[in-house]
């Protein structure tokens, strides 16, 4: 697209832009319950078996705190725990950001536009800014939980399973037969 051309991806990336820009001078600096305290001990030493963090442990969350904690603490020569309460909540900001697109996408593909489509498709776009603009999706964007970041999983997920879907569509005429490289466009969709 010519570069003054407003199109979907241009569109649903500025929003994600802004809500990070709105987020990011109110990021969470402490950790504020047990859970978040639960997920900062966790980062030092996992053992779910202490609670550390609580069952069912988040391994994968774990991960990427870890490596967020080491980044933060490059930058941030804060308190152990006000590195780790500021990793997580950069981890949720972060989730937040990459769920606005998959928001769109699957809003968009679930309304019958093909994911390659430039068009912007006004009514997805609607969806993934008032989901972005709840006040609960809001306020855990700035907090050291696995909500958003287990939230952007789970779009991924079905983002995968909705594209998967459009692949499938019919052909030209009704036709429902696949061409080889769209049953393997699919396959791949779904095994994601």
């Amino acid at each position: 697209p010519a570069p003054g051309v407003v199109t979907a991806r241009r569109l649903v990336t500025a929003f994600a832009l802004a809500f990070a820009l709105a987020h990011a001078p109110f990021l969470a600096g402490s950790l504020e319950d047990i859970d978040s305290v639960n997920f900062a001990l966790g980062l030092r030493d996992f053992n779910v078996a202490e609670h550390r963090p609580h069952p069912p442990g988040y391994p994968v969350y774990m991960a990427l705190g870890k490596t967020a904690a080491a980044v933060t603490g490059l930058v941030n020569s804060g308190s152990p725990s006000s590195v780790e309460a500021r990793a997580l909540a950069w981890l949720s900001l972060l989730s937040g950001m990459a769920a606005f697109p998959l928001l769109y996408l699957v809003a968009a593909n679930l309304a019958g536009r093909r994911e390659a489509a430039p068009a912007l498709d006004v009514t997805a776009l609607a969806a993934a800014v008032m989901t972005a603009a709840c006040p609960l999706f809001w306020y855990l964007a700035a907090r050291p939980m696995s909500d958003l970041p287990g939230l952007a999983v789970a779009l991924a997920a079905q983002a995968c399973l909705v594209l998967a879907w459009a692949r499938q569509a019919p052909g030209p005429g009704g036709d429902r037969r696949l061409a080889p490289a769209a049953m393997s466009a699919s396959g791949r969709m779904i095994v994601a």
